[in-house]
């Protein structure tokens, strides 16, 4: 079978110490999608980021400042930002999963994206 591997890195490397995940207390604009086993984790899928929620802190990932968009598969996608801050998205885990979905796929640029190999 197949393997690849994937390297991110960020203009602090060389310090050794990678800058924390770009932290809001205030979620993005855009469409909220929630997770279906906890109401209070959201996914906010805007224009120019993707945003989730843990606690009264969001982790933003920008969409111009993403490594890469991996399609795992049909149903999943992971996104890695320059700074190491990535999101798993598995769309059967969210409510109104497929518009999250082609929300994900629709702003993400084509550049970054890894297609699926299975």
């Amino acid at each position: 079978p197949a393997s690849r591997a994937i390297a991110a890195f960020s203009a602090d490397a060389d310090t050794g110490f990678a800058p924390p995940p770009l932290l809001s207390d205030q979620p993005i604009d855009g469409r909220t999608f929630r997770w279906k086993q906890n109401k209070h984790h959201r996914l906010v899928v805007g224009h120019d980021a993707v945003a989730y929620n843990f606690g009264d802190e969001w982790s933003v990932l920008r969409y111009d400042r993403l490594a890469v968009a991996e399609h795992v598969d049909a149903t999943s996608r992971m996104l890695l930002d320059e700074r190491g801050t990535w999101v798993g998205i598995d769309v059967t885990e969210w409510r109104s999963g497929k518009r999250l979905l082609d929300a994900i796929d629709a702003a993400v640029p084509a550049s970054v994206v890894i297609p699926a190999t299975r």
